[in-house]
């Protein structure tokens, strides 16, 4: 924190304690957030009387600043949001309350991506993008096409194996498929291990050289099969696309129903990522 100037986040005041004896130990003024609980229930002092006396104590400790003060919502994705308008109101009247016993709070902000795209009137002083920096959809998927968003995120291997197997043909674990015309099976180095969800077997698809691949059998710990039977001139060591311009984040999200940061987010540690600007 101290070295790369980090706002540490605080909602306990033994934590606020701490961080003030380790500044003033190190000689140095760190700058803090408070986080309020509004009715996430998440963390957070709760809103109204416990925030006003945690902040105005915080305040008085030595060599912490309080650098800002936010909330988080728990449905922003909603229009209207009753919910979220809660919120709101029990958060400002908490800064308000604060701000009234002479403590400073120079930055207040509530807005996630789906409250920055809806709800302006949570902007405050600053908005917290977050699903919405990646190109990923945090509120109504055909509201979400309108805004012509792009995800930044792509998954990539290669063909491992290729080969023609007759009608009749038994593929994979449990033999949940068989092939009824001879099929060129291409085999793809990843799996459930990666975070690629089992519950695409028989189900999702690739792209091999932009033609599209459908998953046949079921979705192995490292590798899984396609029928590459419509992929011409297939062979080892071709661009496979498993997320990506043809099949996305979202298009997989609603075949597995689920969100978009459990996609992305199961990714396990054991796929390379690369990084391009």
């Amino acid at each position: 924190m101290f070295e790369y100037r980090l706002i540490p986040t605080v909602f306990s005041q033994d934590a606020a304690k701490a961080l003030s004896r380790m500044a003033a130990e190190r000689g140095e003024t760190l700058w803090i957030s408070i986080k309020v609980d509004t009715g996430m229930s998440r963390i957070g002092f709760a809103a109204g009387k416990e925030a006003v006396e945690a902040a105005c104590a915080i305040a008085a400790l030595p060599s912490l600043k309080i650098h800002g003060m936010f909330t988080h919502f728990a449905c922003a994705d909603e229009d209207p949001s009753p919910s979220m308008d809660r919120q709101l109101d029990l958060f400002l009247d908490t800064a308000r309350q604060i701000r009234q016993r002479g403590v400073e709070i120079p930055l207040l902000h509530t807005a996630n991506s789906p409250a920055t795209l809806l709800h302006q009137k949570t902007h405050l002083d600053a908005v917290r993008p977050g699903d919405i920096l990646y190109g990923l959809d945090p509120v109504d998927d055909d509201l979400w096409h309108s805004m012509e968003f792009k995800e930044v995120v792509t998954w990539e291997t290669y063909v491992a194996h290729v080969k023609t197997v007759p009608a009749g043909t038994s593929v994979g674990y449990g033999a949940t498929f068989t092939t009824d015309k001879d099929t060129v099976i291409a085999t793809i180095p990843v799996g459930f291990a990666d975070g690629y969800r089992r519950h695409l077997s028989n189900k999702g698809c690739v792209y091999i050289n932009g033609c599209k691949a459908p998953i046949i059998g079921r979705v192995c710990m490292d590798q899984f099969m396609v029928d590459a039977s419509d992929v011409p001139g297939i062979k080892p060591g071709d661009r496979v696309e498993l997320l990506g311009e043809h099949f996305g984040i979202l298009d997989m999200a609603n075949m597995l129903d689920l969100n978009v940061d459990e996609v992305v987010t199961g990714i396990s540690k054991r796929v390379p990522r690369v990084y391009a600007e």
